[in-house]
């Protein structure tokens, strides 16, 4: 999830099966990464690595387009959110590919727009989280799609905000992380739709929610957060935030497995950012070489947990740059995608 590049008045800086055969001839786990590479600009994609070999979807071929996240149900379809220039303002979408085909779903596209999460229910109903611009305000928004209409559905519209990330609850309910920018500040929040739309603040302060996760009647929130002089990867439950690391950094996404939280982020080691993951808050190492590397998306199947982000490898057979990566257990598979990739976003099954 997270995993975006948003244009909005105030830009912060720091800033998921088949094929594998594993013994008795039972399918191991695809990976399944999105984000994009550069190939004049950057091109929306996402990558499968399914155990025998990675492979690369193109997601759209015009100029300068990203992948945010990626859903993959059950029967193996791949829906992926995210956006595309088109002449002066970007459009957002989300592309759905059935194995056969790769179909692109305009969201709006009739003023500036951004797609940055993407669930979907069993039903097939798409939910996707982002913003528009309104007359010169960004309207933190998701949209639904039921396969026959496209539904807008606004969350904050009295000041520029944002919409990072989307989860459905087992009633329906609908969850979005995201933050409003007041006094020139980013304010992390996160809101409820149960009908009626609930907005919370995570913190008074300067923070940012880069993810949600709903659980039962906990709501988990990954992020960042200013409690002194210092900007913190953290995540938030509960009215408490949990901090992850002790120098400046960010924490881009979250789930639970078995009880527990799982977070990706990045931090400020010395003089580069090193990307990190954590169970809880103990920090688990990644392999590499992790100079100025992210993590920007987390998931855990079967127990391993995968990450998937970007690191600048000056070992590259493509030549020095940034590269999209996945960790699995910690362990680095480069996903060759080429110098400039990034990966935003993982799934696996």
């Amino acid at each position: 999830m997270n995993r975006m590049s948003i244009p909005l008045s105030v830009v912060l800086v720091y800033s998921a099966l088949a094929g594998c055969s594993l013994s008795g001839g039972d399918p191991g786990p695809v990976v399944y990464v999105a984000g994009y590479h550069l190939d004049a600009s950057n091109v929306a994609a996402y990558w499968m690595d399914d155990g025998t070999g990675i492979s690369e979807v193109d997601l759209y071929t015009g100029t300068d387009s990203e992948a945010t996240d990626i859903y993959v149900d059950a029967g193996g379809t791949v829906y992926v959110s995210g956006y595309y220039l088109n002449g002066l303002e970007y459009v957002a979408a989300y592309w759905v590919d059935d194995g056969a085909t790769v179909t692109e779903h305009i969201l709006h596209d009739s003023s500036d727009a951004q797609a940055t999460g993407v669930f979907v229910e069993a039903d097939g109903t798409v939910y996707v989280s982002g913003y528009y611009d309104d007359s010169g305000t960004d309207v933190a928004a998701y949209w639904i799609d039921d396969g026959s209409t496209v539904a807008l559905r606004d969350l904050h519209g009295t000041s520029d905000s944002a919409a990072t990330d989307i989860i459905i609850d087992a009633g329906g309910d609908v969850y979005a992380s995201g933050y409003r920018i007041e006094g020139g500040l980013p304010i992390a929040v996160y809101w409820v739709d149960d009908g009626v739309v609930t907005e919370s603040d995570i913190h008074t302060g300067l923070s940012d929610a880069n993810a949600i996760f709903a659980e039962g009647a906990d709501v988990y929130v990954a992020g960042r957060y200013m409690p002194d002089a210092t900007v913190l990867a953290a995540y938030w439950t509960g009215s408490v935030w949990s901090d992850l690391s002790a120098a400046a950094g960010n924490a881009w996404d979250l789930v639970r497995y078995g009880g527990q939280t799982y977070t990706a982020g990045n931090y400020l080691s010395g003089a580069v950012q090193k990307a990190a993951y954590w169970t809880g808050t103990a920090e688990n190492g990644l392999a590499g070489n992790l100079s100025n590397s992210f993590a920007f998306g987390i998931y855990v199947f079967e127990g391993d947990v995968y990450a998937a982000g970007v690191q600048n490898d000056t070992n590259s057979s493509s030549g020095a740059g940034t590269e999209a990566v996945y960790w699995r257990n910690g362990i680095l598979t480069d996903l060759d995608a080429g110098g400039g990739s990034r990966g935003n976003a993982i799934f696996v099954r």
